[in-house]
């Protein structure tokens, strides 16, 4: 008696067949990924104002500048400008070099601790 061999004996499964001419599907993190990318080109492309918007224009961070260096204090300018410590402190700082920033607050801790 002879056996009769069968085609899905010798044929992979028609399923994983399939499954293996197919390329696997990018995850969604990926796709995400390359949408935010690409969307960020784009507007880079169309010269779009990415980020925050800024809360001191030019003119007005030059003169929290000036009156820093006059001796006006950051709670002060913060105050007559309506904006925060850390901006006001963010100005202050912008354009300086790390060993000038480091001065700086060295010489804001002396002030502080000597009452002057």
């Amino acid at each position: 008696m002879t056996r009769a061999l069968h085609l899905s004996s010798i044929l992979p499964c028609p399923r994983k067949l399939d499954q293996r001419k197919r390329p696997p599907a990018p995850a969604p993190c990926d796709l995400l990924i390359e949408r935010t990318r690409s969307g960020l080109a784009r507007a880079k492309a169309e010269r779009a104002v990415l980020g925050r918007p800024v809360t001191l224009d030019a003119t007005q961070r030059h003169t929290v500048r000036k009156e820093l260096a006059a001796g006006a204090s950051v709670s002060a300018m913060a105050r007559k400008f309506a904006t925060s410590r850390q901006t006001i402190m963010r100005v202050r700082d912008t354009g300086r070099s790390v060993g000038e920033r480091a001065r700086w607050r060295v010489i804001q801790v002396k002030r502080v601790l000597t009452g002057d």
